[in-house]
C-alpha cells in the first residue's frame, strides 16, 4: 500500500513518520513523484505575489458602509463585515506564505556598467536558453529521484538564506533572474498539476533536473549579486 497524503505530508515538512512508511517511499517511484508534487505545492505557494493593502482600505470601507441609507444597511453590514474580514485574512495568509527572494523588483533604472559586468561575467547565454530535454534526460537518467528532489530543496534553502537584493538593480539583471524564475514556476506547474505523462518516473527526473539547472543558474545570479552589494 502507497503511503497517503499526511504521510507524505509528514515527509516533507521534516515531521516523524514511521520507518516502514519511510522504507516505502524510499523504494517506490510513484510515492516519490507524489512527494515531489506536494514539494513544488509548498513552493508554489510561497511564490505567491504579494499583496499589499491601500493604507486607507478599512476607511474606504467604513465611508462607503456609512454612505447607505439606514433602510438598506441593516441588510448590508454582515456582507461588508464578512467581506473585510474576507479581504483581511487573505492578506495575513499571502504575507505568511510570501517569500521575498521571489517579490518582483520596483523601480529599476537603465542598466548600470557594474551590472552589465555582473551579467556577462555569472551568466552564459545558456543558462538562459530554453533547457535541453534530452541532455536533462540524460544527466538524470541514473540519479534516483529522492536524490533530484533532495538536491531541488537544498537549492531552495540556499536561495532563501542569501541576503535579499538591491532595491535598484539594472533592467537586464532583473529580466535574468525573472526569465528564471517563470521557467522554474513553468516546470513547478507541470509538476503540480500532474502533467507528468502517467507519472512516468524518467519524466520526472527530467523535469527535476531540469529546475536544479535553472536554479543553480539563478543561485549563481542572485551570489554575485549579493557579493556586489557587499563591496
Amino acid at each position: 500500500m502507497h503511503a497517503s497524503t499526511e504521510e507524505l505530508l509528514s515527509l516533507r515538512d521534516g515531521e516523524a513518520v514511521a520507518e516502514a512508511v519511510v522504507s516505502h517511499v524510499d523504494d517506490c517511484e510513484q510515492c516519490q513523484v507524489s512527494l515531489g508534487r506536494l514539494s513544488m505545492t509548498k513552493t508554489a505557494l510561497r511564490g505567491l505575489p504579494e499583496l499589499t493593502p491601500a493604507d486607507d482600505a478599512w476607511q474606504g470601507v467604513l465611508a462607503r458602509h456609512d454612505t447607505i441609507a439606514k433602510p438598506v444597511r441593516r441588510r448590508f453590514v454582515p456582507q461588508l463585515v464578512g467581506l473585510a474580514a474576507s479581504v483581511l485574512a487573505v492578506v495575513i495568509v499571502l504575507q505568511v506564505l510570501d517569500d521575498p527572494g521571489r517579490r518582483a523588483v520596483r523601480g529599476m533604472p537603465e542598466q548600470s556598467t557594474a551590472d552589465s559586468q555582473l551579467m556577462t561575467t555569472t551568466v552564459s547565454p545558456a543558462a538562459t536558453a530554453q533547457p535541453a530535454g534530452m541532455n536533462a534526460s540524460a544527466a538524470a537518467g541514473g540519479i534516483p529521484l529522492a536524490a533530484l528532489i533532495s538536491e531541488s530543496q537544498q537549492l531552495e534553502r540556499t536561495l532563501r538564506a542569501l541576503p535579499r537584493g538591491p532595491q535598484v538593480v539594472s533592467g537586464g539583471t532583473a529580466g535574468t533572474i525573472g526569465e528564471l524564475q517563470d521557467r522554474i514556476a513553468m516546470i513547478d506547474y507541470q509538476m503540480s498539476m500532474g502533467q507528468l505523462d502517467g507519472d512516468d518516473p524518467d519524466v520526472a527526473r527530467r523535469l527535476w533536473q531540469e529546475r536544479i539547472e535553472l536554479m543553480n543558474s539563478l543561485l549563481a545570479v542572485r551570489y554575485a549579486q549579493a557579493q556586489q552589494v557587499s563591496f
